[in-house]
């Protein structure tokens, strides 16, 4: 449990459905708790070929959610001679004074998507001087805390760290579970599993928090046994043909990261806004020097659908 506190910045890093946005709905819902106005907001790819309607649209969300009356276009019009960061800013800091006492939430899910933007680095730097901003005294800023998840530090692609947003404040990093936390859950079920079964299932997926999940809740439905599992004998009730399926219903109509993950299967390397994109999906990560497939449950599964 996050325990809500002001002038917070929480950068949350995570893979694919290791509980990211999990992490974001509890800090969520400990602000609400605590009686403090939440703005939360999920990045999709609207708007991302013009940087002047993402600000605009931005503001006009948080106002919506601010239950304020909308004035974006009016203001934007007033300010055209300013930089468009800072008229986000200004517009933002028109709210923080209203609120009284308590601090406003900015709440963002999916942030990494504007690394494929032309504005991302303009963005992370507003951020990043948002969280500046509280050092001086007075500072509207001090009204403000942010809690953001992504899937890898964007300044990776965006240049200098000093400008990004995802190395300062109380970073939070989710992996996969360990052999002690597995075991862990599996006793929270009521299963006494060998150590030697318990790695059998780790040396297949890995420490992959969602596999693991659905393996032990298939289990504890009696619908299949670790064994049958970890042996992968294949039936209506394998855990795993769900996601699997789903997975490759995302790379079958996308040519860049079908190949990508090929390149990673034949080579062990693809290019990085690629690996980018498949990390997010959990697909793979990096292991020293080389790409690899994040577990050897899609090692199979992809080479088999992908004829590698």
């Amino acid at each position: 449990m996050i325990a809500y506190q002001e002038g917070q910045t929480i950068p949350i890093l995570t893979v694919g459905q290791t509980g990211g946005s999990t992490l974001l709905q509890i800090a969520i819902e400990a602000a609400r708790s605590a009686d403090r106005p939440v703005v939360h907001l999920v990045f999709q790819r609207d708007y991302l070929d013009d940087y002047d309607a993402f600000l605009r649209q931005l503001c006009i969300e948080i106002t919506d959610q601010l239950g304020k009356e909308d004035q974006v276009i009016e203001f934007w019009k007033k300010n055209q001679h300013r930089l468009l960061r800072d008229r986000c800013t200004n517009y933002l800091k028109q709210f923080l004074p209203a609120l009284g006492e308590p601090k406003l939430l900015l709440a963002m899910d999916e942030v990494d998507i504007l690394i494929d933007s032309d504005f991302g680095s303009d963005f992370f730097g507003m951020l990043r001087s948002w969280h500046n901003n509280r050092a001086t005294a007075g500072s509207l800023f001090k009204r403000l805390d942010l809690a953001f998840v992504t899937s890898i530090e964007p300044h990776k692609w965006l240049g200098s760290r000093m400008e990004s947003a995802f190395n300062v404040g109380d970073i939070v990093e989710l992996k996969d579970f360990t052999m002690d936390e597995i075991r862990n859950l599996s006793l929270a079920y009521g299963f006494n599993f060998d150590l030697t079964r318990l790695g059998e299932l780790m040396n297949l997926v890995g420490g992959h928090p969602a596999l693991i999940q659905a393996a032990l809740h298939r289990i504890f439905k009696s619908q299949t046994t670790l064994e049958r599992i970890v042996t992968r004998v294949k039936g209506e009730h394998d855990p795993f043909s769900a996601h699997l399926a789903s997975l490759f219903g995302l790379l079958r109509d996308n040519d860049e990261l079908r190949n990508g993950l090929k390149e990673i299967i034949r080579k062990g390397d693809t290019e990085e806004r690629v690996f980018h994109k498949l990390r997010k999906l959990g697909l793979a990560q990096r292991e020293g020097n080389q790409i690899i497939l994040r577990c050897r449950l899609y090692l199979d599964y992809f080479r088999s659908q992908l004829n590698v």
